[in-house]
């Protein structure tokens, strides 16, 4: 059984509410798309902004499951740019038989995040625009050695970083990449996360990743983007499972 929580915050002039949209971002897990559509069939126009969490149970067939939480945030400015930020804990939670004493089986989630743009007209983005992305992570306590983490990201069809595997216990961090963007109205980007937990992992043992993604329509130093990306990660430190 799977089980979600979505919420998402849209700005306006009286302050932050609560409103049930059509969102330009989908989650989907081991092939079902859990939040909003897959992949996202409508798009986030400049000036605005959408923001959710997630909460999703997925029970694997050996009897394991697994938790994902998170939360990630999209907005699109006429100054500013575009920028998503995805955050996001899996947490082996035990198994179906109830023991409180039971290790992982080797459980592999693949997690695919959608997001769709409307593009800032070309009098402001040109015909083309730089775009960065970077990965980070980390393994907790009880993960077992030999799981791993890896991802690719995907920018309007192609291609454009594959990082890992990442492998337990160390925490990691994927370079920051930069890469050039067709302005053709639209902007779709696809980040492909896998991750394993190997056999013997601790109930309540968690892979952490993060994504930052973004785009700038004036170029900017290689010095600001990593300080962007660095304030993304801030922004949306990992939630942590709490007793």
């Amino acid at each position: 059984m799977r089980r979600f929580f979505l919420t998402i915050a849209c700005a306006t002039a009286a302050g932050m509410v609560q409103v049930a949209q059509a969102t330009p971002y989908g989650l989907s897990v081991n092939g079902t798309c859990d939040v909003g559509s897959c992949p996202a069939d409508s798009a986030q126009a400049a000036g605005g902004g959408s923001s959710g969490l997630s909460n999703i149970n997925v029970d694997l067939p050996n009897g394991d499951i697994v938790q994902l939480t998170g939360s990630r945030v999209g907005t699109e400015t006429q100054t500013t740019g575009i920028v998503t930020y995805g955050s996001f804990a899996a947490t082996f939670e035990g198994n179906s038989t109830g023991s409180p004493t039971a290790v992982s089986q080797a459980d592999t989630l693949t997690v695919l995040e959608n997001y769709l743009f409307n593009t800032l007209p070309t009098s402001v983005f040109g015909t083309s625009f730089t775009a960065y992305e970077q990965t980070t992570g980390s393994f907790s306590a009880g993960v077992a050695s030999g799981s791993t983490l890896a991802n690719s990201y995907t920018s309007n069809g192609t291609t454009v970083g594959t990082y890992g595997p990442f492998v337990a216990p160390s925490a990691f961090a994927g370079p920051l990449t930069l890469f050039n963007v067709t302005n053709i109205g639209t902007w779709t980007i696809t980040d492909s996360v896998l991750v394993s937990f190997a056999a013997g992992s601790a109930i309540g043992s968690q892979i952490v990743f993060n994504a930052s993604i973004g785009a700038n329509p004036v170029p900017l130093p290689a010095s600001v983007w990593l300080m962007l990306a660095g304030l993304g990660g801030l922004a949306l430190s990992s939630r942590r499972r709490t007793a």
